[in-house]
């Protein structure tokens, strides 16, 4: 008896190369970097419907206050972390969330349930519009 590891290999899709896909999952992997206190984690995972990836850092998390407007242009969510010397005007996670909403991704944005911190990225696309069928 096998231990399913075979099927799962066999329906790891492939997936397209897409410029905005790339740009946008290192703007969320970058974001992470800059507020880990020192691990970021990334998840990702598979069925026949859709595919999704989990970005999650062990920093401050989102303030709650504006978790709900997280993406939106002109959003400065957090002050300055320590390696991170500027302060942004949420412009890269706003260009990053329209790009992706254009290849049909759905994206949420949480923080961790205590007792660890930080904040976590769900991107989740269903699989036909990433998956490369040649």
């Amino acid at each position: 008896m096998g231990d399913g590891k075979d099927k799962q290999d066999k329906d790891q899709p492939q997936i397209r190369n897409q410029p905005e896909v790339i740009h946008s999952v290192r703007n969320f992997i970058q974001n992470a970097v800059d507020h880990a206190r020192e691990t970021v984690t990334i998840e990702y995972s598979w069925d026949d419907a859709q595919i999704t990836l989990r970005i999650m850092d062990d920093g401050r998390g989102f303030n709650p206050d504006v978790l709900s407007k997280v993406g939106e242009p002109f959003l400065d969510n957090t002050p300055t972390a320590a390696n991170k010397p500027y302060r942004g005007m949420g412009l890269g996670l706003f260009i990053s969330l329209t790009l992706l909403e254009r290849t049909g991704a759905r994206i949420h944005f949480a923080n961790r349930a205590y007792p660890k911190r930080g904040a976590i990225v769900s991107i989740t696309w269903p699989r036909e519009n990433l998956q490369d069928l040649t």
